[in-house]
């Protein structure tokens, strides 16, 4: 899913394994279902990854919640090993982690 609003490129979020409920350009609102997880014959028999890109670039998907919701309860994450993030991009996602860690948006500094 694209987000608006998020600068050039877009953020996009990515999960999987999922049977999706809603199509490429579709505008979806907080709390609407996007899709199903599809049992996959990997390490987990229904679990959900969920992911964060900015252009090809991973970024950790855990800075989109607020920080009331950060630390409540078990999370898993699987790294992306060997892939390096540029420079650049850490830095940004840097000033965007904290950006939102105080409560501001990103692009505004507000």
């Amino acid at each position: 899913m694209e987000l608006t609003g998020t600068g050039e490129p877009p953020l996009r979020t990515t999960y999987e394994p999922v049977r999706a409920s809603v199509r490429k350009g579709d505008l979806v609102g907080a709390g609407q279902v996007l899709g199903a997880v599809e049992p996959a014959g990997s390490h987990c028999a229904a679990c959900l990854h969920w992911g964060l890109l900015r252009g090809d670039t991973y970024l950790d998907p855990l800075s989109l919640l607020p920080p009331w919701l950060l630390n409540t309860g078990p999370s898993r994450l699987l790294p992306v090993l060997g892939v390096p993030l540029p420079e650049d991009s850490r830095r940004l996602e840097g000033r965007e982690a904290e950006a939102r860690r105080n409560g501001r948006s990103p692009e505004s500094g507000r």
